[in-house]
């Protein structure tokens, strides 16, 4: 293919991803919220003596470690024309808590934010989580650290998985760290908890472990299991958002009035859709049903 031509230098490379960069947000201006502009940047051995580095891509192979600030600044350039609130994400796995991975894309967006202000505004962590995660005071001072780049901050590819079999008491494990992280996002102002799937039927953790004899046998990580039934998970996710006495002081009314502006999470249930909304006037959380076209306020069942 083209891309192994190797007649082209780093200036054509660069003139490839601008190019590429102006094509697709000028087709999507109006259609996307949140542009991830370089997708799982960094790699790393999941060793915290180890330290992290950016991912062997053809674009480093092609333009050097320059190739980032390049792909933000054009996106950032070419995005500004359509909408003054043009949002640019960094988004990557592993970087949930304080390790080795997530302090290099700290240090890369402070860097870069403080000689080019406003280049990333948003903090995507894909918070994929096989059993316990870290500690979560560590998981905490990480969102507080990028909360104080002034970044947006959105839960991208949530799941909690377990390996075959169930042990007894993994569904209450599993919901009680939905809940905890639902409760951290909310502290920290959180745009969006996204969930990386609807069911386990449809998760992407079997296949994807499948083909190492240390990973495989991984499942069951999402809010319903495979026969679209709510699991444990399911209701301590609602009852984060619905309960109206937070142990970080929040409070939030089961039902609320306005008009909804971004939709953060939804899943299907019964035929209808079940959304959580942080809408952008006022900050506040809400869940609503959507049937038919006509939505409904939620109301967790105490």
């Amino acid at each position: 293919v083209w891309a192994n031509d190797n007649s082209f230098g780093r200036k054509d490379w660069i003139k490839f991803m601008r190019s590429y960069i102006r094509v697709v947000i000028s087709h999507f201006k109006d259609s996307v919220t949140d542009w991830d502009v370089v997708n799982e940047a960094l790699d790393w051995p999941f060793d915290d003596s180890q330290p992290a580095f950016l991912r062997d891509t053809i674009w480093l192979q092609k333009i050097g470690p320059r190739y980032i600030e390049i792909a933000y600044r054009t996106a950032k350039r070419v995005g500004t024309r359509f909408s003054d609130d043009f949002r640019t994400a960094w988004n990557d796995f592993a970087i949930d808590n304080i390790n080795p991975k997530s302090n290099l894309a700290f240090d890369i967006i402070q860097d870069l934010n403080s000689r080019h202000p406003g280049t990333v505004t948003t903090m995507g962590f894909q918070a994929h989580f096989g059993g316990p995660p870290a500690p979560f005071s560590l998981i905490r001072d990480n969102y507080k650290r990028f909360k104080e780049l002034n970044l947006s901050l959105i839960q991208t590819e949530l799941d909690i998985w377990h390996k075959d079999p169930i042990e007894p008491g993994f569904y209450d494990e599993q919901a009680f760290i939905y809940k905890q992280l639902v409760l951290l996002s909310i502290r920290f102002g959180f745009d969006a908890i996204i969930t990386w799937g609807m069911t386990d039927a449809q998760s992407w953790v079997p296949q994807f472990f499948a083909t190492d004899p240390n990973l495989s046998g991984r499942d069951y990580p999402l809010l319903y299991d495979e026969n679209f039934l709510p699991k444990p998970a399911f209701y301590s996710f609602v009852e984060a958002f619905t309960q109206t006495d937070f142990v970080f002081g929040h409070n939030f009314p089961k039902k609320q009035s306005g008009v909804l502006t971004s939709v953060g999470w939804t899943l299907a249930k019964g035929g209808k859709l079940l959304t959580w909304i942080r809408p952008s006037v006022c900050g506040d959380y809400k869940l609503r049903i959507e049937a038919a076209g006509t939505p409904e306020d939620f109301v967790f069942p105490m």
